[in-house]
């Protein structure tokens, strides 16, 4: 009988290697396929809930009436929205004082590259009308409200009981999301 001389085997061979290098490759690939396209809804999802977090700041602060300078208390919160190309996605919280003073508390940027696409508002009569500038309002101490579509500040005449639809987009693809503010119920549906 011929005895066969295995030998123990220590380690990999070649092949195996290779076999082990390509399913990590292709598992990497398929991954930063997938990341890649969950870019663009996640960055949208992301401004939206910033602009919401902005909307319901105003809102809580003009419900707790709270003061935002020494020098004579708040009448009004806002938010200055615009749809115009170049307006980058920038957006104003402002507060007024009883005189219509305003004073900005920030200025804020959607994460690029989503901007404003559109800016609808329904009035209580049913006409939609959708302006490239608006103004938000949350009077105190109610929180209610109220909006400009003209710019100018509080001294301008006010809309109430509106329905406003904000739609974000992405200048990069057509992604876009919508949110809410309803005026009569005072609600912000992201």
């Amino acid at each position: 009988m011929n005895s066969l001389n295995l030998k123990k085997q220590n380690g990999f061979t070649l092949i195996e290697l290779l076999v082990v290098i390509f399913i990590m490759v292709t598992l990497t690939s398929v991954f930063l396929v997938n990341f890649g396209n969950q870019s663009g809804p996640r960055s949208l999802s992301v401004a939206k809930n910033n602009l919401v977090s902005n909307l319901r700041r105003m809102q809580s602060h003009a419900i707790s009436s709270k003061d935002s300078t020494a020098s004579a208390p708040a009448k009004y919160y806002s938010m200055t929205l615009s749809s115009v190309v170049g307006s980058y996605g920038t957006y104003y919280l402002k507060t007024y004082n009883s005189t219509d003073v305003s004073t900005t508390l920030s200025t804020e940027q959607l994460i690029a590259p989503v901007i404003v696409k559109q800016i609808s508002v329904t009035r209580s009569d049913g006409v939609v009308v959708n302006p490239t500038n608006i103004e938000i309002f949350f009077s105190v101490p109610y929180g209610r409200i109220l909006l400009t579509t003209s710019g100018g500040g509080a001294a301008n005449t006010k809309i109430k009981d509106s329905v406003i639809t904000i739609t974000l987009g992405r200048t990069d693809s057509t992604l876009t999301t919508t949110l809410v503010v309803n005026g009569v119920s005072g609600t912000i549906t992201p």
